[in-house]
């Protein structure tokens, strides 16, 4: 079984501002570069037909991810 890389909320955060301080490019692109990165790896683990978003608390470092679906009365 293959081994797993976690980063903790302050780990994800301190990345981004290493990341954005070394690439002299705003923290909040780096931020949402992290998110479709996330977004991408979700829809490939659970399918590239569902439409998962990923949103990263910049405070707290808490991470939310959903799926958008669309409610219809017939199908």
């Amino acid at each position: 079984m293959g081994s797993a890389i976690s980063a903790n909320k302050a780990e994800l955060l301190a990345i981004a501002t290493a990341v954005a301080t070394e690439k002299m490019i705003d923290k909040a692109i780096v931020i949402e570069a992290l998110e479709e990165a996330i977004q991408k790896a979700a829809r490939a683990r659970y399918g590239a037909e569902n439409d998962i978003r990923a949103k990263l608390d910049v405070k707290t470092g808490d991470l939310r991810l959903w799926r958008v679906v669309e409610v219809v009365e017939e199908v």
